[in-house]
């Protein structure tokens, strides 16, 4: 069996999200171009240690890592149906991530961008919803894969709450997430327009560029496409902006606040595993130089001891 033929058979019985097994398909396609069309049971770790030193030179550590995870998926389970004898994959390290600050939008910033995009209406067309694409997700700090699964039918107006799909969520859970008065209010004149469109549905998408620009393709925002928006701002004015850069300010901007629940705030940015809510919480250095200035003491003391 060839490695693409193990491929489909994995998708097949395995994996059921499309974007899931679009993954598989582009990393399996790096990775033949190493092992050719050798039988999967023939190929061994210098064929993994050249694709790696190769992936390693153009790309990060979390890409190598990414690329990782999936291959060791796949060939445990082509161990696991006797496709093949041995791994080569299982003893395979995953390279070491160095954990740096998140990239966030400084609160001027954010300003700007909404006046540039206000003023500029030639520029950034409709303005006014991407307007309302900026302030939703700042204010909700939701993913883009999130944002373009939303449909109407997720909406409850009466009480002010949105509907996350599983399908749109990282860790593939529902959940629902409380809307602000502002965001209603952008969300009501967002129906508006989709209605003078003549293609309202309520199980349309809701955030459909689509409708109101024909530049874009397709019938539905896909998430290159805001990516792709937010690069072309950035590019214009200069501001580092992202879609991922208004969810780590946003979770940023509220960590910093004292007290702060950090239970709620996980539940906010729809974390499982409240050790990465934690990255977002304000390091308090008043109270580090407290507990310094203690050791310093100490120090001095015995000095003075010590003449």
């Amino acid at each position: 069996m060839k490695i693409n033929e193990l491929l489909e058979y994995y998708l097949c019985i395995k994996i059921n999200n499309p974007r899931t097994a679009k993954n598989y398909q582009s990393i399996v396609h790096l990775f033949s171009n190493y092992c050719h069309d050798i039988p999967v049971n023939n190929i061994n770790y210098l064929h993994i240690k050249q694709w790696k030193d190769e992936i390693l030179q153009q790309a990060s550590p979390v890409t190598w890592n990414t690329y990782l995870r999936h291959m060791k998926a796949l060939f445990k389970f082509a161990l696991k149906k006797k496709i093949i004898i041995d791994d080569p994959f299982a003893d395979i390290c995953f390279s070491p991530v160095y954990q740096k600050r998140c990239k966030t939008i400084s609160h001027g910033s954010i300003q700007n961008i909404i006046q540039i995009i206000s003023e500029n209406p030639e520029f950034y067309y409709p303005n006014w919803f991407w307007l309302m694409v900026t302030r939703f997700l700042y204010l909700t700090g939701i993913r883009r894969r999130q944002l373009v699964y939303i449909q109407w039918c997720d909406i409850d107006f009466k009480k002010k709450r949105l509907t996350l799909r599983g399908l749109g969520s990282k860790n593939r859970q529902e959940r629902d997430f409380p809307l602000l008065p502002s965001l209603i209010d952008d969300l009501h004149q967002l129906q508006l327009q989709h209605k003078k469109t003549g293609y309202y549905k309520i199980d349309s998408q809701v955030f459909n560029i689509t409708l109101f620009n024909s530049k874009y393709a397709g019938n539905e925002t896909n998430e290159n496409q805001i990516t792709g928006f937010y690069k072309r701002f950035a590019k214009k004015t200069g501001i580092q902006v992202s879609p991922h850069r208004f969810r780590h300010t946003m979770a940023t901007n509220i960590g910093n606040h004292p007290n702060i629940n950090v239970s709620v705030l996980s539940n906010i940015l729809g974390h499982t595993n409240i050790k990465v809510t934690q990255q977002y919480l304000k390091k308090n250095l008043g109270s580090q130089m407290e507990l310094l200035k203690l050791l310093e003491e100490n120090l001095t003391i015995k000095n003075k001891h010590s003449e």
